[in-house]
């Protein structure tokens, strides 16, 4: 018995809650995965990724043929962190801004700051 409660202390704290309403408010799935992915660091206020990790973690990056949904930056800035941002901003409870950072001609890296909507 003390183990299951053990494993449900770690669940609890390793999971994302992501309601019905908001998921019901959230039309686009990338706005809901980016919802989600940054729901997990809200605490912290910022992250850092590399472009590539959050491809994996969005599913963009096809695990079997290594073939990207998003192959341009235009396109993916457009789709996976414009409109995101757009709709968390406008519907959810947390807001985000991003920073693209290159290396040599390349993006390769973008730095989130999280931080509660003030609308909501």
């Amino acid at each position: 018995m003390k183990v299951c409660s053990i494993a449900m202390t770690v669940l609890e704290k390793s999971y994302t809650e992501f309601t019905l309403d908001m998921a019901s408010k959230l039309k686009g799935k990338y706005s809901k995965r980016m919802y989600q992915f940054l729901n997990e660091h809200k605490k912290e206020g910022t992250l850092t990724i590399s472009v590539e990790e959050l491809k994996h973690r969005l599913a963009l990056i096809d695990s079997n043929t290594g073939v990207e949904k998003y192959l341009g930056w235009r396109m993916f800035a457009e789709q996976i962190l414009e409109r995101p941002q757009k709709e968390l901003n406008e519907h959810s409870d947390l807001s985000f801004t991003y920073t693209p950072k290159k290396t040599s001609r390349s993006f390769t890296h973008i730095k989130f700051n999280v931080f509660p909507n003030s609308k909501d």
